[in-house]
């Protein structure tokens, strides 16, 4: 915490939680920029003019982008289907169509869903066997799951932002002998009051997990009972101990 105001009898502290500002920024920009890169919607259509004429039309559309690839249904000799690891060592399938130019993925994202893909590869096949069939329509959108986890991504910076973003400012005043806790946020802002003659003295609270050590400044009142300053335990003990210093030495604990 860092002291923006200090006299004989009063003393201020204020804690922004910059670190946890910046990650929330960093989510938020993640979850709005997501679906920018992998919102698309994946078509495989063709139209048979005559029993041996027709085109292919493969169409990936994005918010920002749109490709298009169109094959000659003459040159479609038939479909394979391609499994794979992926580099999370997850199972993944693909249909590929194959032809006189070489193997080409109808739809271009792969599924973990082997049913789903074995439907399209007979779905392809049959149209390609039967010359009275005009039309083959095969869809693949999965940009709704896109906004779904950008929602999700939004959704949570903002309960981060507020309910655990909020302003501390500590403010001790010798005259009233009271240390005053209050917190700002977005939508809120409350505050506690300890009598100043009720504090033993102040402390560092330490949190310990694979991951590392954090911490937290705590009073520890007369009664033994132990009052953190902040909720949440966050790194830097240089830090605490400079707030839990500069607190002691105002107070005389």
């Amino acid at each position: 915490m860092k002291v923006i105001q200090e006299t004989q009898n009063q003393m201020t502290l204020r804690l922004r939680p910059w670190f946890l500002w910046i990650f929330c920024s960093i989510l938020g920009s993640s979850g709005l920029i997501m679906p920018l890169f992998i919102a698309h919607a994946h078509t495989f259509s063709c139209r048979r003019q005559t029993s041996t004429l027709g085109t292919c039309q493969i169409s990936i559309v994005g918010l920002l982008s749109k490709t298009e690839k169109e094959i000659a249904l003459s040159d479609i000799q038939g479909t394979e289907i391609k499994t794979f690891k992926d580099s999370k060592d997850n199972w993944r399938s693909q249909v590929i169509l194959l032809t006189t130019d070489g193997e080409v993925p109808p739809i271009a994202n792969t599924s973990p869903n082997d049913v789903t893909v074995k439907t399209w590869a007979k779905e392809i096949e049959a149209f390609l066997q039967d010359s009275q069939k005009q039309e083959l329509l095969i869809e693949y959108d999965y940009r709704l799951l896109a906004y779904l986890y950008a929602s999700v991504f939004v959704i949570a910076d903002l309960l981060i932002v507020i309910f655990l973003g909020k302003v501390l400012i500590c403010h001790i005043d010798k005259t009233l002998g009271t240390l005053t806790l209050e917190y700002q946020g977005l939508f809120d802002k409350s505050q506690k009051e300890y009598k100043i003659r009720d504090i033993q003295f102040m402390t560092v609270q330490k949190a310990s997990s694979k991951s590392g050590s954090t911490y937290r400044v705590a009073m520890v009142m007369q009664s033994g009972e132990q009052i953190p300053f902040t909720s949440d335990y966050t790194s830097g003990l240089h830090s605490k101990q400079k707030t839990v210093e500069n607190i002691s030495r105002f107070l005389d604990l």
